[in-house]
């Protein structure tokens, strides 16, 4: 899907933006306004390109790979690809150009994203990227359902012995109601698992001077996880993202840690009839990362590009995140007074992101984050034993 922008015959420039399909991309697809307005200001055309996952991670590697110069923008998930990229020098760092607009950098006001978020736009003293949107975990559970068992409130942050005391209270498969669910699937099996993982005071290894897991936190934390899974639906080991959704929107589970990239559009009221029913909450371990934008070093428009990109990611934009993502990255986002009140989650989602734990900002723990995926996934699944499990990661990650 590309979404083009062209205002002015005497446009000389083009920049491309390559985005994945996620809901904080609509504020860029939908509202005109915010793109046209630079544009016009800049006269210059802005193509945003947008690709579903499934095909993402492949076309931003052999872009930056190859040195093409296709796109000058491409959003990527924080620690998750970052270190890698920046090695690489595929990424082109934002001190200079900072340093070259000083006054649209100040007025910008960097200082303004959330601490816990700038810590995932740099990486050994650089700032490489500019945030579209936060991705933690945030507690969404059934207030109105807690209430007739005589809960009326939750505190924030929930243990996970509270996690799954409500789990099994509102438990009811006979009338489609499941206390609780996970994403199962081996795309997204890994950050279900780790707020049990940090809870039993495990760490995720490096992959320089830490390579393997501690068996002693790795199975308590899975044993742990595998209390919940008689309150799922049979589904879980399957389930992702999309499962969340059709079961949130439905008023079909009684409470889940899901992503809060998600909560514009499971909160809509035109999709979801239990948008009111909905109360939120943050885990006491919750994970997450930053949906952000990084400049090419291929880009032949470095400056034009930091300058959409300051607008595209300031407070203003930031702000509508609310509507689309439902997750801001700013404080000023947070504390305006008709945000708060339209977007009942904020308290709880700032929480969770001043709470957040992050991944390792390796290289080396990037490369091998598939074999913790498969782990995780293969426990949920039945197929393997938490002994198991572990010791068949320990192995692979030791061969590395």
């Amino acid at each position: 899907m590309t979404v083009s922008n062209t205002f002015n015959a005497d446009q000389t420039s083009c920049i491309r933006i390559l985005c994945v399909d996620d809901p904080a991309v609509r504020l860029y697809e939908q509202n005109g306004e915010l793109i046209s307005t630079w544009s016009k200001a800049n006269g210059t055309k802005v193509d945003i390109v947008i690709l579903p996952w499934e095909k993402y991670p492949e076309k931003v590697y052999s872009v930056l790979q190859s040195g093409s110069s296709e796109f000058d923008v491409v959003m990527l998930p924080g620690y998750f690809w970052l270190p890698k990229f920046a090695a690489n020098g595929w990424l082109t760092p934002l001190t200079n150009l900072a340093v070259e607009n000083s006054a649209a950098w100040q007025a910008y006001d960097y200082e303004d994203i959330l601490p816990r978020i700038r810590t995932e736009l740099a990486l050994d003293g650089q700032v490489y990227l500019l945030p579209s949107f936060s991705e933690v975990q945030v507690v969404y559970y059934r207030k109105d359902l807690l209430q007739k068992t005589g809960i009326s409130q939750i505190e924030s942050p929930v243990s996970l012995e509270k996690w799954l005391e409500i789990a099994k209270t509102l438990h009811n498969p006979a009338g489609d109601l499941y206390g609780a669910h996970f994403k199962g699937a081996t795309t997204e099996a890994l950050v279900e698992w780790l707020p049990f993982y940090t809870a039993a005071g495990g760490f995720l290894p490096t992959g320089e001077e830490d390579k393997t897991l501690p068996e002693s936190e790795t199975h308590q934390s899975l044993r742990q996880l595998k209390e919940f899974l008689p309150y799922c639906r049979p589904d879980v080991s399957e389930s992702d993202n999309a499962t969340l959704f059709e079961m949130l929107t439905t008023g079909k589970v009684g409470i889940v840690n899901h992503w809060s990239g998600q909560l514009g559009p499971i909160m809509n009221p035109e999709v979801n009839p239990f948008t009111e029913d909905y109360g939120f909450a943050s885990l006491e371990h919750p994970w997450g990362t930053v949906w952000a934008f990084g400049i090419s070093s291929a880009s032949q428009h470095k400056l034009e590009a930091f300058s959409c990109l300051l607008h595209l990611t300031g407070a203003s934009a930031d702000l509508q995140q609310g509507k689309f993502s439902g997750s801001p990255a700013r404080r000023s986002s947070f504390e305006n007074k008709k945000a708060a009140k339209d977007y009942p989650w904020f308290p709880a989602l700032l929480q969770a992101i001043e709470r957040k734990n992050t991944f390792p900002a390796t290289q080396s723990f990037a490369d091998k984050m598939g074999y913790f995926y498969n782990m995780v996934h293969e426990f949920i699944s039945g197929n393997q034993s938490a002994e198991n499990a572990v010791q068949e990661l320990n192995q692979k990650l030791e061969l590395e």
